[in-house]
C-alpha cells in the first residue's frame, strides 16, 4: 500500500521557495545601491566571451575598462544580450566608488531610476 506524500517535503519545498525570494531580494537590494551610491562612467569594451553550460546553453559576458575619478584605470566583467556591443565601443556603466570591482552596465536589470 501506498503511504502517500512523505512528512518533511512539504517543509523542504517551502523551504526552497523561501530562499529562492531571499535571494531575489538581496540581488535586487545590491543593484538598488549600487545605482544610488554609484558613480556612471564611460567604458571601453575590451573583449567578449561565450560560455556554455554543461545544459547546452550559451551564456555571454564582456569586460570594459573605465576610468575612476582619481584618474586610475579599471576593469570589469558584465553579462550580455546576444548581441554585444562591438569591441572598442563606449558603454554606460555604474560603479561603486569604494570598491570599483562591483560595476554593473546601465540600465541595470532589476531596478531602474524613478521617474
Amino acid at each position: 500500500p501506498r503511504g502517500g506524500m512523505p512528512a518533511p517535503l512539504p517543509y523542504l519545498i517551502a523551504s526552497a521557495i523561501a530562499l529562492m525570494g531571499i535571494f531575489c531580494r538581496l540581488a535586487i537590494r545590491a543593484q538598488r545601491r549600487l545605482l544610488t551610491e554609484g558613480r556612471v562612467a564611460p567604458a571601453l569594451v575590451t573583449g567578449h566571451k561565450t560560455h556554455t553550460s554543461s545544459h547546452g546553453g550559451k551564456h555571454r559576458s564582456l569586460t570594459y575598462d573605465f576610468p575612476l575619478l582619481s584618474g586610475a584605470v579599471a576593469s570589469g566583467k558584465c553579462s550580455t544580450s546576444s548581441k554585444p556591443p562591438a569591441i572598442g565601443s563606449v558603454i554606460c556603466i555604474v560603479y561603486d566608488p569604494e570598491c570599483p570591482k562591483r560595476s554593473m552596465k546601465y540600465p541595470l536589470s532589476l531596478v531602474t531610476p524613478a521617474r
